[in-house]
C-alpha cells in the first residue's frame, strides 16, 4: 500500500509535543499504513511473517520512517527492517538527522 506524504503528515500532528518512545511512534506509523493491526505489533513481530509485509510494503515504511523520524536511511539498509525491534534499535542509534557528519569541504564558499 502506498499511502505517501498524507499518512506521515497526519502522523507527525500526532505525535508534535508528545513524549512517545520510538517503539510506539513506530506502531503508529504501521498502523497508519493499515496492514498490520495492532494486536499483531509486538518488539518481537517479523514484518513478512508476523505483520504480512511484503517487499514494497517495507519499502514503503522505510520511507515513511525517514520522514517522520527525520532521518537518513540507505536503501541497502532497508533489508534490516525484518522485525519492529530492528527498526527501533536503527532509529534509536541514529544520532543526527540524514548525514550531518560529511566533510565540510564542499561549502567552503559559504564563508
Amino acid at each position: 500500500m502506498s499511502f505517501g506524504v498524507s499518512v506521515v503528515k497526519t502522523f507527525l500532528s500526532s505525535i508534535n509535543g508528545s513524549s512517545m518512545s520510538t517503539y510506539q511512534h513506530l506502531t503508529n506509523l504501521i498502523l497508519a499504513q493499515g496492514i498490520a493491526r495492532e494486536p499483531d505489533i509486538h518488539p518481537g513481530s517479523d514484518l513478512i511473517d508476523d505483520l504480512g509485509y511484503d517487499h514494497h510494503d517495507i519499502t514503503e515504511l522505510a520511507r515513511m520512517v525517514q520522514q517522520a523520524f527525520q532521518v537518513h536511511i540507505e536503501p541497502d539498509e532497508y533489508t534490516s527492517f525484518t522485525s519492529v525491534k530492528a527498526i527501533v534499535s536503527l532509529l534509536n542509534n541514529r544520532q543526527t538527522p540524514y548525514n550531518l557528519t560529511e566533510s565540510l569541504s564542499d561549502y567552503s564558499s559559504l564563508g
